[in-house]
């Protein structure tokens, strides 16, 4: 508790500098106070490096970028890795929602903003039946086999065997819906498309 008892007394603290009696303790062969002095000067302590802070245990040469972070800016520090894909996910896409007056014809468009291969439409049965489905495409290219409309009932959440291999939609093209409204009043006009992404 005390490193210098053995050579300074409480009576000689009275009226005497720290320097003073450390010096003392030192001159009396106290070790922690010959320490304390080599420290005070700049020297070493007993098993202390003069590198600085850290580099002893941790030298340049080792100095290694975590996973995901590549050497950058000429060497001066880590630098952000571009971002590696998930592979493919599955996942929606909504069209909005698109106010339609009775009888009017209306183009719908969506853009997914990472490739994306769709496999079923889902029209809300609350909307279905006021609504025919002219025209599906992707990009350019459509996705029915035969001109002709079908019904947006074929489409509800509920229907069955609308599973579909359609073409993927790259980033930049759009998917479109052409649809009409064949209620007797307006009616707003939503879907959602659901496939996988690649490599997202």
């Amino acid at each position: 508790m005390y490193p210098f008892r053995h050579a300074v007394g409480l009576d000689q603290i009275v009226g005497t500098s720290l320097t003073q009696i450390v010096g003392q303790a030192a001159a009396a062969g106290d070790p922690n106070a010959q320490a304390l002095l080599a420290a005070a000067s700049g020297a070493p302590l007993s098993g202390q490096s003069n590198t600085p802070m850290g580099q002893d245990q941790y030298p340049q040469s080792a100095w290694t970028n975590p996973p995901g972070v590549v050497a950058g800016n000429g060497g001066q520090g880590p630098m952000e890795a571009p971002m590696v894909g998930n592979g493919p996910r599955e996942f929606p896409m909504g069209f909005g929602i698109t106010p339609v007056a009775n009888g009017a014809n209306v183009i719908i468009n969506a853009q997914p903003q990472v490739n994306f291969r769709p496999s079923r439409l889902v029209i809300p049965d609350s909307i279905a039946p006021s609504f025919m489905i002219n025209d599906f495409k992707i990009g350019m290219r459509s996705q029915l086999v035969a001109p002709g409309s079908i019904p947006a009932q074929s489409f509800t959440q509920t229907a069955v065997g609308t599973a579909m291999a359609l073409d993927t939609v790259n980033v930049g093209q759009f998917v479109t819906l052409d649809v009409t409204n064949v209620a007797a009043q307006p009616v707003n006009f939503a879907a959602s498309l659901f496939g996988t992404t690649l490599n997202s």
